[in-house]
């Protein structure tokens, strides 16, 4: 392990977290484990090197820290990570997030598919699109994506929340069993056993909750809520 990896960034002000700075460019996935498990609780970390090459980036995370990445991350990144606040500066590879058990994950560009696939817990953003089936099999987690997403979104849904902010592609909410689904914009196709709703106020209090945390400046009004069949929410 190379221990001068992990340098000490100075703050202007006193009154901020100290931010550490660690390049993972060369490190194995055990290394970079070990190293933040080294950390203080609620440190705040400044994370260079990565790539979409490192496949399971910190899965299985269970450490109570801030992640800032700067670069793209690959496939199954933050797998069943927990407690972990996470935001990354660049793009997701497939299946970023599955089965985040608590958290938060930010990712400043897009996503593969499959993002946060069985996500049981905790909160997943994304800023650009997402690919196909994403929040597959979700059950309890919250998602938002506020590009468009593709096909199959929410498949699978037995609980938690998604949210579209500019509409998706074929097949949402196929398979769903339980779980909503807000919709802005054009939806390509709704699956069998899919059904439209109006929004209650506590459909108004969540979505309005998760636009706020995401920045996104519009009214619940513009949006669609889904469910299934028979799921009166």
């Amino acid at each position: 392990m190379r221990l001068n990896s992990l340098i000490l960034s100075a703050m202007t002000e006193e009154t901020e977290k100290t931010e550490l700075a660690l390049n993972v460019f060369g490190l194995s996935m055990d290394q970079l484990q070990g190293q933040l498990t080294s950390l203080e609780p609620d440190s705040k970390v400044r994370i260079t090197g990565a790539s979409e090459a490192m496949s399971g980036l910190l899965a299985g995370l269970d450490l109570s820290l801030e992640l800032a990445i700067q670069g793209n991350v690959g496939q199954f990144a933050f797998m069943a990570s927990r407690r972990t606040v996470i935001d990354v500066f660049g793009n997701a590879g497939g299946s970023c997030g599955h089965s985040l058990q608590s958290g938060s994950i930010l990712v400043r560009g897009e996503s593969g598919n499959y993002l946060a696939a069985y996500a049981l817990g905790g909160y997943i953003a994304v800023h650009g699109r997402a690919g196909d089936y994403a929040a597959y099999g979700l059950s309890g987690a919250d998602i938002l994506v506020r590009s468009r997403c593709g096909d199959g979104a929410g498949a699978q849904m037995r609980s938690g929340t998604l949210v579209l902010g500019n509409g998706c592609g074929e097949q949402l909410g196929q398979g769903m069993t339980g779980g909503t689904i807000y919709v802005r914009g054009e939806v390509g196709s709704v699956a069998e056993g899919v059904q439209a709703g109006r929004l209650k106020d506590s459909d108004t209090i969540r979505l309005s909750l998760m636009l706020v945390r995401a920045g996104i400046k519009t009214t619940f009004e513009k949006f669609q809520v889904f469910r299934a069949r028979g799921d009166r929410g």
